[in-house]
């Protein structure tokens, strides 16, 4: 099957003093350190970085391999003309640069790269110019959320694709499904309400058994992720694996704790972890045994992994190192949560094997997958790291599923 690049990880010092609070690719400016700009045509009123996303200005003395933000000059004339060609986005060299036109308070852009564009003082137009490194390996889905008033969680936005010529290719969900997808719900007594669940059955190749079986948060995904493997698994390109997807949360309030999902999937969310402990109990104590007597799924735990994006990634991580006599590969994508550790009782005899991938243009998540590989390799415990220039970004996390899958159920996580 087709083999992902590696890239190099970032030095040792670079993530020693990893906090998640303060992860960010940029160094902040210092009084030696002024912020590369051209002169600008018209006035751009350049909106505020925020620290946590990790996108910062480009510096004199920023390393090549880092995104940041070019505050370069522009003409209202030049991004008018851009934006009347239908380019939102459009490529100058090693930069990308993304501009919207409409009456705002504010823009920031979605996706892959995340952070506020910045006006033309004057008009209602509004640029983001970037530095990315490795532009013709990059993938990135993109939109634009204006901010007109109201809460725009509710809102729905149709992301754009934009590939570089040596990018991956994404995967073909096109065809119709060989495998089935089943949707269902299990009656928690640990959360105390009924929950979804979300199924992928591959097809049936020969006299091949299931070779693994993924429990998946963030499980409403696995009908996505199965369309991006059935193909694959149907033409004999990957192992016949089965997906069990636990849908997450979808509680959301006007206070940070009364987000459901992030409650559920993360350690130090909430005092006691009450959420996150009775989550953990949920899958240990429910939808394993139900997914054993409702299909022929394998029960050795290097056959089954647990996997996640973002939030649902830093609950993957916790459950392999918890549980690693239940679930024996960790797929954890774009990592979220608490800092990377590891207790001092693990062994790598006993522990998991993890797969780990943080896109370098999601600086923060992408520093907390390095620091958990920096947390693995001196003790030992198997795992490997992926790097592609990519950021928070759907399109990776699809791209590199049947990479993880490969990885997890095709024997090299037995000697990563």
């Amino acid at each position: 099957m087709h083999r992902f690049r590696f890239t190099r990880r970032l030095p040792a010092a670079a993530v020693a003093a990893l906090a998640m609070a303060a992860a960010g690719a940029a160094r902040p400016a210092d009084a030696l350190a002024a912020p590369l700009q051209a002169p600008a045509a018209d006035s751009i009123d350049y909106a505020r970085l925020n620290p946590h996303r990790g996108l910062g200005d480009c510096l004199a003395d920023t390393a090549v391999d880092t995104i940041c933000r070019v505050r370069k000059g522009w003409t209202a004339g030049e991004l008018r003309a851009r934006l009347d060609a239908g380019h939102a986005l459009s490529r100058d060299g090693g930069e990308l640069t993304f501009a919207y036109r409409g009456e705002a308070r504010g823009v920031e852009l979605g996706g892959g790269i995340q952070g506020p564009l910045s006006r033309l003082v004057g008009t209602d137009l509004w640029v983001l110019t970037v530095r990315v490194p490795r532009l013709d390996e990059a993938m990135v889905s993109y939109f634009f959320i204006p901010n007109t008033g109201g809460d725009p969680r509710g809102r729905r936005f149709v992301p754009q694709r934009w590939t570089g010529p040596l990018a991956p290719p994404l995967p073909d969900t096109s065809a119709a499904l060989a495998g089935r997808i089943i949707r269902d719900s299990i009656r928690s007594r640990h959360l105390g309400a009924w929950r979804g669940v979300t199924v992928y059955v591959p097809p049936a190749v020969g006299t091949r058994p299931v070779a693994g079986v993924v429990f998946m948060g963030d499980g409403a995904a696995a009908d996505a992720m199965g369309k991006a493997i059935d193909p694959l698994i149907a033409a004999g390109r990957l192992p016949r694996v089965l997906l069990v997807g636990m849908h997450a949360d979808t509680v959301r309030g006007p206070r940070p704790e009364d987000d459901g999902r992030a409650a559920e999937y993360l350690t130090g969310f909430l005092d006691g972890d009450t959420r996150f402990l009775a989550h953990e109990r949920f899958v240990v104590d429910e939808v394993l045994p139900w997914a054993e007597a409702a299909y022929d799924v394998p029960r050795e735990a290097a056959r089954r992994a647990v996997f996640g994006f973002s939030n649902s990634a830093a609950f993957a991580l916790q459950m392999g190192l918890r549980h690693p006599g239940r679930f024996g590969r960790v797929l954890a994508f774009s990592p979220a949560g608490a800092d990377a550790a590891v207790e001092s009782a693990t062994t790598p005899e006993r522990a998991a094997a993890f797969y780990l991938l943080g896109g370098i243009l999601e600086p923060a998540f992408h520093q907390k997958a390095v620091a958990w590989a920096e947390v693995f390799r001196p003790l030992g415990i198997r795992h490997v790291l992926r790097e592609p220039v990519a950021g928070h970004d759907w399109a990776m996390w699809q791209t590199y599923f049947p990479d993880a899958l490969a990885w997890a159920f095709g024997g090299e996580a037995d000697g990563s």
